[in-house]
């Protein structure tokens, strides 16, 4: 007996929830890039173009991604915050690049590797050494202040750091076997990528095959 079955995927039936959440929580690069200016009172993201990188990745979110209405939310305010992070980055850059080319990093050191290979515990065993000098995650969370020097367990980047890293883990309860992350530690280049919307982050949180 031969058996017929459709080809076609088929999308889960969106509750009430579902569909709120699409109208209150739109995922729209023009959108998105308006809340943050109107935030921040910026206008410039600056280089490299955001587009049309954004658009595919929230498109894609949209499309493929099949967002809970939590998760929907998060990712929303992800992204309008690395824009506001892109917009004030911009800002604070302009007039200073040609100091930094005057004054560049001597011998900096690259970790490569596959996902799984060690890299990670690699980059963290050569950050303990006091010569070199790895970025913190609350400095990576928060580049637009990180000029200014960690004043401790007092300074409220750090707190605000470890508070969202705490809801990360009550989230994500098995996140720390994979990756356990503390507002200190070093941080890696992926999470720094996202403020160009290049980043396996969002490849490793979403099902997002367009992107």
């Amino acid at each position: 007996m031969k058996t017929n079955t459709s080809s076609s995927s088929h999308r889960p039936r969106e509750t009430f929830g579902d569909l709120v959440s699409r109208r209150m929580c739109s995922l729209e690069s023009e959108t998105l890039c308006a809340e943050a200016r109107r935030r921040t009172g910026l206008q410039d993201f600056g280089d490299p173009p955001l587009e049309p990188t954004l658009s595919v990745l929230v498109s894609s979110l949209e499309q493929e991604a099949d967002l809970h209405p939590l998760g929907r939310f998060l990712i929303r305010i992800h992204l309008r915050g690395l824009l506001e992070t892109r917009l004030c980055l911009a800002q604070l850059w302009k007039g200073q690049l040609k100091a930094a080319e005057l004054s560049p990093i001597q011998q900096p050191i690259f970790i490569t590797g596959m996902p799984r290979s060690g890299s990670t515990f690699l980059h963290e065993l050569l950050a303990n050494d006091p010569s070199h000098r790895a970025p913190r995650i609350w400095e990576v969370m928060f580049p637009a202040s990180a000029g200014t020097p960690d004043r401790g367990w007092s300074d409220p980047r750090v707190w605000r750091a470890a508070t969202c890293l705490w809801w990360f883990r009550r989230l994500a309860p098995g996140a720390d076997r994979v990756f356990p992350m503390r507002a200190r530690t070093p941080h890696e280049c992926v999470a720094i990528h996202s403020y160009t919307v290049t980043s396996e982050e969002f490849v490793s949180s979403c099902r997002i095959p367009t992107y």
